[in-house]
């Protein structure tokens, strides 16, 4: 399972790009409409900042979970809220009892995981009847073009809509796919080139730091620093609209993002 790292997470004072930040903080936002008054488990919180979001957004109770050590450090400056509490945790062996959240939530985390079709698993077990489980991670078709293997040293597996939503099937009912950062023709090619330019330059450089300074130069990336405001509703400069694939057919999404609901026990 993913833990915490300078590229992966985001970190108050780390420079990341702008649309991450928007595209991130977006999601949570997308969440909050159905952990209003939920009992909420974040898988793969990281730096806590999500969790600290959701719980302010009127959640009967959140818990972030991860499995950094490291992450567990900044998730401290949260700890003392009520009704929002982390745990150090492993997504493939959750250390909670059968039916015990209403909402489960993990974003940009199944990528990271050798063992997604465990993780799921264990999603299935702790959310109760009727819960929501809702994940996010990027598309393949624009991240990893023309590959099998992610070009992201982070990643593990990547999953294009058809196959995320195929796998989650598996597991959960009434699944719903909605997309994140829709992009034209043009737009989806420059993405890719990007993802394959960043690709051989690490390669090439063989310092992922430094082929991120000269990517931001020669593919254009915006990059500022971040912080991490107790108003984070403040930090947004733009929102990445989360939209059912439906509505977007001649465009491709960036994200990918799964609502699915466990269903009642037979």
């Amino acid at each position: 399972m993913k833990g915490v790292s300078e590229f992966e997470q985001l970190i108050e004072g780390n420079k990341v790009p702008r649309w991450s930040f928007s595209d991130e903080m977006s999601r949570y936002a997308f969440a909050a409409k159905y952990t209003k008054g939920k009992v909420v488990l974040e898988i793969g919180c990281g730096t806590g900042y999500g969790a600290n979001y959701l719980a302010k957004k009127e959640s009967k109770q959140v818990v972030g979970g991860d499995i950094s050590e490291e992450g567990m450090k900044y998730c401290s400056r949260y700890s003392a809220k009520e009704g929002l509490e982390f745990v150090r945790l492993d997504a493939t062996k959750l250390p909670f009892s059968n039916s015990s959240f209403d909402v489960i939530v993990a974003f940009e985390l199944i990528e990271h995981l050798k063992e997604y079709r465990d993780f799921l698993s264990e999603c299935k077990r702790v959310l109760r009847e009727e819960g929501s489980f809702i994940c996010s991670t990027p598309n393949r078709h624009v991240t990893s073009p023309l590959f099998n293997k992610p070009l992201c040293r982070f990643h593990i597996k990547e999953f294009s809509p058809t196959e995320l939503r195929s796998l989650v099937e598996r597991y959960f009912t009434s699944v719903e796919v909605y997309g994140q950062r829709y992009l034209d023709r043009k737009s989806q090619f420059e993405w890719q080139m990007r993802s394959l330019g960043g690709y051989v330059l690490e390669r090439l450089l063989g310092n992922r730091a430094r082929a991120r300074r000269l990517g931001s130069i020669m593919f254009r990336r915006d990059y500022r620093a971040v912080t991490i405001k107790e108003d984070i509703d403040n930090c947004l400069d733009t929102i990445s609209e989360v939209l059912p694939l439906t509505t977007k057919k001649k465009l491709t999404p960036g994200g990918i993002i799964i609502v699915a609901t466990k269903g009642r026990q037979s």
